[in-house]
């Protein structure tokens, strides 16, 4: 069973092995995953860009992406996301 799959050039260039998490990101958004989020949990920081509860999103989907993380120091506590 050391048979491959032989894809062409022309496949490759619309294959994402991340593929997937668009139709996750369309589920978390049909089930509206983030509204108690976005009703309970009021951040204070402006808007320039992208609104904080966008950020945590992001942040979100990074991580399921395999991205990095980043630790997160505070005077009372270290979180690490």
């Amino acid at each position: 069973m050391n048979q491959s799959i032989m894809i062409s050039a022309r496949v490759k260039a619309f294959f994402s092995s991340h593929a997937s998490l668009a139709a996750l990101g369309r589920k978390v958004n049909q089930l509206k995953v983030f509204a108690p989020i976005v009703q309970k949990v009021q951040i204070a920081q402006k808007t320039v860009k992208y609104s904080p509860v966008e950020k945590l999103m992001d942040a979100f989907i990074t991580l399921l992406a395999g991205g990095p993380t980043q630790r997160i120091q505070n005077q009372d506590s270290d979180l690490c996301c």
